[in-house]
């Protein structure tokens, strides 16, 4: 049968389909969002939000059992030192039960990650009695700036 012998209705079907232009535009959008998606999930990689959380709460909570377990001596410096982390504790833990409940919350990430340079910054700037003052400060300070910034990071896929 040639094109030429094809009733109008025949070739109208022959071009969008036994269904009609709705469907054929339909069909249409539909792939090309599929086609979106497949490449946004090649290039998707998992959130690591949820470690970060959990790191940032697992911190706060070290923070708080440091100052009895670094058997800090009784004076005045390490009063002032174990008054310090037990601040900050309070702050970063709020922050990880936040961020436990909700992975990738920027305001919550944000205070953890101030209260990491502020403990840096205690450690290497104020006065300890003991060096291991200095270095649970100082290292846990890193480690909590590491894990505020895993926990902001959150990528998903997004609909087209």
């Amino acid at each position: 049968m040639t094109q030429n012998s094809l009733t109008t209705q025949d070739r109208a079907i022959a071009r969008t389909g036994p269904y009609g232009d709705r469907a054929a535009a339909r069909a249409a959008e539909v792939t090309r969002r599929t086609r979106v998606l497949h490449q946004r999930a090649a290039a998707w990689h998992p959130s690591l939000a949820p470690v970060g959380s959990g790191l940032v709460l697992a911190l706060g909570i070290w923070t708080w059992i440091a100052i009895p377990a670094l058997d800090l001596p009784y004076t005045n410096s390490a009063w002032n030192t174990s008054l310090r982390d037990e601040g900050v504790a309070v702050l970063v833990t709020l922050a990880g039960v936040r961020l436990c409940l909700s992975p990738g919350g920027k305001v919550a990430a944000s205070i953890a990650l101030l209260c990491g340079l502020a403990m840096v910054a205690f450690g290497i700037w104020l006065p300890h009695v003991v060096e291991r003052g200095m270095v649970d400060e100082v290292v846990t300070g890193v480690a909590l700036v590491v894990a505020a910034v895993i926990a902001m990071a959150s990528r998903s896929i997004k609909a087209p």
